[in-house]
């Protein structure tokens, strides 16, 4: 970005370790530069950014004490200086024609925007993950609008962020179901835009990791549907501790046979990555009962070197 250029998105990317962040930074460089497009990028969190490039564009603020990703967004969203802003995890690489797909969103007027996820198929935890835990916004759905979307790679006017006061930082995790529940309680409109990619590499994945994510997911998503019901639209029973521990397991079943109807590109993966998806759905309603038996619960991120 040059000197005296207003950028014209701000990526704001909460990282804590994250292996890919220089990386991350270099290639959001590169594409705005191809497209025409000026940014400018800031990093918040803790970290050995060393690789980070030297760049006007690219600023840093390190965090003293570890933070959970929504104060780390804040922060970045109270330094951005473009009219739009982009959250993009720290482990997400953005993909072609990345910059026009985002700003092609707004052309109709002010939206609220989510991308999708590509999968590195050669990491076979990072890909089961991807399918297990993003399964409603991986690349191959249909663009659509959403009642709620993922904080992985979300993008609108900064405006309508600031607005809502931003991310509630009482949230460890689920952060980006309370913002975006808000963001349409107040009118905005929320799209699926799988035209808006991202490789998503989170690091550290294990069937452990995907276990415990199930439960912290499930009791956050929980809190979620009893503080934003008309967000969700579920039936009163779903939010029934009793219904969903004995549910559990037609729950995990049924949602394993969606996500092999929906995904068939990720079909060759199933035989390995089942027993994972099963127990990660059967965890995340054990969690949510656990949330509608104990609601003051503070369900905490896993423990991943990761913002995500």
């Amino acid at each position: 970005m040059e000197r005296d250029e207003s950028p014209q998105v701000s990526v704001v990317i909460p990282c804590h370790h994250e292996p890919f962040v220089g990386e991350i930074a270099r290639l959001l460089l590169e594409r705005a530069r191809a497209e025409g497009v000026v940014i400018d990028v800031v990093i918040v969190g803790a970290g050995d950014f060393s690789d980070l490039p030297a760049h006007p564009g690219v600023r840093l603020l390190r965090t003293e004490h570890p933070r959970w990703p929504g104060p780390k967004r804040n922060r970045g969203l109270s330094m951005s200086r473009a009219p739009y802003v982009l959250f993009l995890d720290g482990d997400c690489l953005p993909g072609p024609g990345f910059f026009a797909s985002l700003l092609a969103t707004q052309r109709d007027g002010p939206a609220i925007a989510g991308g999708a996820v590509d999968s590195p198929w050669g990491d076979f935890w990072s890909t089961a993950y991807n399918l297990i835990c993003l399964r409603e916004y991986l690349s191959g759905l249909p663009a659509s609008f959403r009642r709620t979307l993922p904080s992985f790679c979300l993008f609108g006017p900064r405006e309508a962020f600031s607005a809502v006061g931003g991310f509630d930082e009482s949230w460890t995790v689920g952060e980006d179901l309370d913002l975006t529940a808000r963001l349409g309680a107040t009118g905005s409109i929320l799209r699926f835009e799988p035209a808006i990619r991202v490789l998503h590499r989170p690091a550290g994945r294990s069937f452990t990791r995907i276990l415990r994510n199930g439960w912290a997911h499930g009791g956050t998503s929980m809190r979620a549907r009893a503080q934003y019901p008309e967000a969700f639209g579920a039936p009163r029973i779903s939010r029934n501790p009793v219904a969903l521990a004995l549910g559990a397991p037609l729950v995990a079943v049924y949602y394993a046979f969606r996500t092999w109807l929906q995904h068939p590109d990720y079909r060759g993966l199933f035989p390995a990555a089942l027993p994972a998806m099963l127990v990660f759905r059967l965890a995340w309603c054990y969690g949510a009962a656990w949330n509608r038996l104990r609601p003051a619960q503070v369900f905490h991120p896993v423990a991943n070197r990761g913002a995500s």
